[in-house]
């Protein structure tokens, strides 16, 4: 055996121990067959006879290696055993000697860095001691700077009371700025439509609210207040309409059933707008009404379920919404399926695939083995998500797919 061969043995070796610092890795049937064929073959390589015999610099260097990423050398220790136990099963006595020695090996060197871990952890209670002592000569050195920052504190309490008559005298400005604007739709509804001045009444005063509670924010954190409705950080929450909804109620609110009503009147004037262009000199408007007539007339029962599955779907998706902002949940749960995994195992003279712990076919090569279980995988998520859609769609929100069905259904006969 060549360095090269040799070097390339002793690096997966050094895998192998790392490997072994997961506890849940010899659960995974599949992950105990890839660390018998490792061991098999840095001992053997290729051949059938055992040409290699590890090293103990490599079992002490990959034990540290463990240890400094936070691993316990102990698992590699308990895991060792147990992958020997699973070598045992095998007929390979060589092999099964090599591992033998790999493992008390192993279990020397852990015991020895362990004995050095305690001698270096009396080291360091000498120096926590030293660190105490230094600690308590720093707390009587900062007291001087706590009188400081009480003076420095003192200092600043005249520039803080300027800042806060600065915030008051722009929310004056704010609040009579809005005021002028809202005096001026007022004064001009009777040449204005009603569904435009309500909505720029209502864009300025969502501004001019949010404005002030901005300032107000600002003042509040300025003097070091709360005006939370919670008195603690909802760190937890990932989704920022649900923690704004938490601290402050009143402006979530506010805001949402704003952009409800604003977002109803864009619409109407949108569809106002698209209404009174002209198409072959006739408004849209008017191609729509006779339009509308016609289906009203000829298929009266359909008009009225067209009419009633708009208005059902409308609100159901105005529902849909809102209750996603508010992190609410309206519709019913669910059990989707998930992709069963596939895999394969080999004893070094077959290659098993498996899916829930079942040899499911045997493959003498190893691209066979891996062509069937990437096919069978394929097929499997196909399989799981064409389910998942139809459960979503039919499951997901019962009420609706029945009504909307029933509609639907309903005009097809009418018709």
């Amino acid at each position: 055996m060549d360095s090269i061969e040799e070097n390339k043995r002793r690096n997966r070796f050094k895998e192998v121990i790392h490997k072994l610092s997961d506890a849940t890795i010899l659960s995974d049937a599949k992950k105990r067959g890839e660390l018998y064929t490792s061991l098999k073959y840095i001992y053997k390589g290729t051949g059938k006879d055992v040409d290699f015999h590890h090293y103990y610099s490599d079992i002490f260097i990959a034990l540290v290696k463990v240890r400094e990423d936070g691993g316990e050398i102990e698992i590699v220790g308990d895991n060792l055993k147990k992958l020997y136990e699973y070598c045992l099963t095998k007929a390979d006595k060589e092999l099964n000697d090599s591992v033998r020695k790999f493992l008390d090996h192993a279990n020397l060197e852990i015991a020895r860095i362990n004995y050095v871990s305690q001698i270096d952890d009396k080291v360091q209670n000498i120096d926590k001691v030293e660190e105490n002592i230094k600690r308590v000569s720093d707390v009587a050195s900062s007291q001087e700077q706590k009188v400081n920052e009480l003076k420095k504190s003192t200092d600043d309490s005249y520039s803080n009371f300027i800042s806060i008559l600065g915030i008051f005298s722009a929310i004056v400005l704010v609040f009579f700025g809005g005021s002028s604007i809202f005096g001026n739709v007022i004064s001009s509804m009777y040449h204005t439509p009603a569904a435009k001045c309500i909505l720029v009444c209502l864009v300025v005063g969502v501004i001019v609210f949010d404005i002030v509670f901005m300032f107000i924010l600002f003042l509040s954190k300025l003097l070091g207040r709360s005006i939370s409705s919670i008195d603690y950080d909802p760190y937890y929450e990932n989704n920022i309409f649900n923690k704004l909804k938490m601290k402050y109620p009143i402006v979530f609110y506010t805001n949402l059933i704003s952009c409800v009503v604003g977002s109803i009147l864009v619409i109407y004037l949108m569809m106002e707008k698209a209404f009174d262009i002209t198409i072959s000199n006739k408004k849209v408007g008017d191609i729509f009404e006779e339009h509308i007539s016609l289906i009203y007339v000829e298929h009266e029962t359909v008009f009225w379920l067209i009419l009633l599955l708009l208005i059902a779907d409308t609100l159901f998706l105005f529902a849909f919404i809102v209750t996603h902002l508010t992190d609410k949940n309206i519709g019913t749960t669910i059990h989707i399926r998930y992709i069963e995994i596939y895999w394969y195992d080999t004893d070094g003279y077959s290659y098993d695939c498996m899916r829930s712990g079942e040899c499911k076919k045997s493959f003498a090569d190893e691209k066979s083995a891996i062509f069937w279980v990437k096919y069978h995988e394929i097929i499997e998520s196909c399989y799981v998500y064409i389910t998942n859609i139809l459960k979503r769609l039919f499951l997901r929100y019962p009420y609706m797919s029945i009504l909307n069905t029933i509609i639907i259904v309903a005009m097809f006969i009418k018709w």
